[in-house]
């Protein structure tokens, strides 16, 4: 009996397991070098993950960088990622790829939601087949008289234990994996006041003219009702954003380089009275 109910609890942590792998290749508006877990690179023929060809690391909260150890293969990551699932188109600056995870939007976040609701009831299935197949298993060894029918009902009930342990962790898998999609919103853009600077058009925010370059703006700087506060660039076009009036940059809600959406808030500007 030991053996078995051993067996249902290592069967069901690997469900917990896999559950937990599924959710990091979730992209919930922040880097996350997991979300390249699945995909492969044609190297010589062979089905190649990224990470035994390349570093990855995050620079920056929404940015990941992939620096090839092998630049030739540059190309053929871009085209890998280009045709996967990921999501995002990466830049390639002939020496690393970059990845730039656009903030989420609101439909997008429901969606997510509804992804990461459907992956914990797929695990809840396969926590209860587990448990189903164990039952099955003692039923068995009952009518061969290997268990009594006091044994075998001892056996149901720590293995219903072992099913509700496991669903009730899933539930709280769930619960933590929809919080930090929800969490990932601009906290800072619902409790700034003051007049927003909105994005135009989609494309890629950048703070200032070049890497080299002083932003144009930073928290606290005054401005006059038309300086540039920041560049979104679309389809290779750098297109200046400027201030909507004069006073006080209280809040930048992206950070630099950066996808944004159309009319998504870049920053809050408080104005002067």
């Amino acid at each position: 009996m030991k053996a078995l109910l051993k067996d249902a609890e290592d069967k069901m942590g690997k469900a917990i397991g896999r559950l937990e792998h599924e959710f990091t290749t979730i992209r919930a508006g922040r880097a996350n070098p997991a979300v390249l877990d699945k995909v492969m690179v044609d190297y010589y023929g062979a089905p190649t993950p990224i990470n035994q060809m390349a570093a990855v690391s995050v620079s920056e909260a929404r940015i990941l960088v992939i620096q090839p150890w092998d630049m030739t293969t540059l190309k053929a990551i871009e085209k890998a990622i280009l045709a996967s699932d990921v999501g995002i188109t990466p830049t390639n600056d002939g020496k690393v790829l970059r990845l730039v995870f656009p903030q989420l939007t609101e439909d997008r976040r429901k969606e997510l939601c509804k992804t990461i609701k459907k992956y914990g009831e797929e695990s809840k299935v396969a926590v209860r087949n587990v448990r189903r197949d164990a039952m099955e298993k003692m039923k068995s060894m009952k009518k061969n008289s290997e268990l009594t029918e006091d044994e075998m009902k001892n056996g149901e009930k720590d293995v219903q234990k072992l099913t509700d342990r496991f669903c009730d962790d899933i539930d709280k898998l769930v619960t933590e994996k929809e919080k930090e999609v929800i969490e990932d919103k601009q906290i800072k853009q619902e409790q700034a006041t003051g007049t927003a600077v909105k994005s135009p058009i989609v494309g890629v925010f950048y703070s200032a003219s070049s890497p080299e370059s002083e932003p144009y703006v930073t928290v606290g700087k005054n401005v006059k009702k038309g300086d540039i506060v920041c560049i979104i660039e679309a389809m290779k076009v750098m297109n200046e954003i400027k201030a909507p009036c004069d006073g006080t940059v209280t809040s930048i809600l992206v950070e630099n380089e950066a996808l944004v959406e159309y009319d998504q808030a870049l920053m809050v500007i408080e104005e002067n009275v």
